[in-house]
């Protein structure tokens, strides 16, 4: 079995990027301007700029899986899961748009064993061809569970 950790970072969309990074900075902006209008809600827009900035900073950096000798570790930011080998039944390519520690549709769906909810991971690993080839690899490599 191999001992070895491969991390693969997340893929970004240059869209989601956008998104993620131009949202706040643009309740920073009207926060600026607002100072200049009326004090209190420009200081109001300025924290709430912060706030969603750095809250998305904390659940979105980094956006990593990880393959370690046992099991896929899933970082987005501060929230981490890991999911043993012997639950994955197979990995598929997929553009499902759900919420999901992944920063691009260009997905790949973990279809987990049953008995786990949702039954399914979505991640986008930014080589995803060798991220599958090598998930495949460590799963076909595990011993087969006890019944």
């Amino acid at each position: 079995m191999d001992t070895t950790e491969s991390v693969y970072p997340s893929q970004v969309d240059r869209w989601l990027a956008v998104v993620l990074i131009g949202g706040p900075l643009s309740i920073l902006g009207l926060g600026i301007y607002l100072l200049t209008l009326h004090l209190w809600a420009g200081v109001y827009c300025l924290f709430t700029g912060l706030f969603v900035g750095l809250l998305m900073y904390v659940l979105c950096v980094p956006c990593r899986y990880t393959l370690k000798a046992d099991h896929l570790h899933i970082q987005a930011g501060l929230l981490h899961d890991k999911v043993p080998y012997t639950e994955i039944l197979e990995a598929t390519p997929t553009r499902n748009p759900l919420s999901a520690p992944a920063l691009s549709l260009d997905r790949v769906k973990i279809h987990l064993a049953k008995g786990s909810f949702p039954g399914y991971k979505l991640i986008s690993p930014a080589q995803k061809d060798k991220f599958l080839a090598e998930l495949t690899s460590r799963i076909e490599a595990q011993p087969p569970t006890p019944v």
